[in-house]
């Protein structure tokens, strides 16, 4: 199987999923040669701007996380107030529908992010009239694709959370039939470190977030679903106990059989699981140490 661990060459994928979300963060990316519009509509995109080389993407802050999420966001869904006022990028922050973790962003923070994100190129503003507007330029920066786009939305704003609801989720801004499809664009995003795959892309459930994130950021969020994973195998879900406990009839010790059965092949499932998680955590703090000490070497160089 490909390895998609974060920071990879060859980055992360998913996997199907269950119902779960969880915080997130980060990003930013080099400049491409091609120029495009960046006034798209629904699923739009620019004709001449190409997907953006493989690399390891520059973290953001979770403001600018926010706020890229927000202007994605209203571009594909409420289009006639897009480019965005201050007042509209602000209730867009804020508002606590579609927003994990729900904030209280001031006017003069989101100005200062701005001008950041400017700096950066992945923001500008719309000259003309009494007050200044801001779209994104994301499709020239991070990638051309509609769809590609509403999933970094999403993730962008909720945080990390498994394929099932991530499908569901994007949809309203650009349509994902099926699981299929979303599989197929998360490997691509994936190979160019848009996504990075939190659990093992085999596991009913895996959870994906975007691929911005610190390293520390992602040691920490694959830290917790580690021990998501140590919880299930010492709780044993409700569905697979309740067999061997009610309607005892002569068939019992079949049954009880086959409860055992499903009751080891989760055991092992779930252990092959935490194996694979560890071994990327193992990654995770390797890269960072190196990160470390490079950032130390560099410190006393000077």
């Amino acid at each position: 199987m490909t390895d998609f661990s974060p920071f990879s060459a060859e980055s992360v994928p998913v996997d199907p999923g269950a119902a779960e979300t969880s915080g997130v963060s980060g990003i930013r990316a080099e400049p491409m040669t091609d120029s495009a519009t960046s006034e798209q509509g629904k699923t739009a995109a620019p004709a001449s701007a190409g997907p953006p080389p493989t690399t390891q993407w520059e973290p953001l802050t979770p403001l600018e996380r926010r706020i890229l999420g927000v202007l994605i966001e209203k571009q594909k869904t409420v289009e006639y107030i897009y480019p965005l006022s201050m007042t509209h990028l602000l209730l867009g922050c804020n508002q606590k529908q579609n927003r994990d973790p729900i904030m209280q962003v001031t006017e003069e923070e989101a100005e200062a992010t701005l001008q950041g994100l400017i700096r950066k190129g992945l923001v500008e503003e719309v000259p003309g009239g009494r007050v200044v507007h801001y779209r994104h330029k994301l499709y020239e920066k991070w990638t051309a694709e509609a769809k590609e786009l509403a999933i970094l939305a999403e993730l962008l704003l909720r945080g990390a959370q498994n394929r099932g609801w991530l499908r569901l989720r994007a949809s309203r801004m650009d349509k994902i039939p099926t699981l299929e499809e979303l599989d197929s664009l998360l490997y691509k995003m994936a190979e160019r470190g848009l996504v990075v795959f939190l659990t093992p892309p085999s596991r009913r459930g895996t959870i994906v977030t975007h691929g911005f994130h610190t390293p520390e950021e992602l040691t920490q969020l694959a830290h917790a679903r580690l021990e998501d994973v140590k919880q299930d195998i010492r709780t044993p879900s409700r569905a697979a106990i309740a067999p061997s406990t009610v309607h005892r009839t002569p068939t019992t010790s079949t049954r009880s059989s086959s409860l055992l059965t499903a009751l080891q092949e989760q055991v092992t499932s779930l252990t092959a699981t935490v194996e694979q998680l560890q071994q990327l955590l193992n990654r995770l703090e390797a890269l960072l140490n190196r990160t470390n000490t490079s950032i130390e070497s560099s410190s006393s160089a000077e």
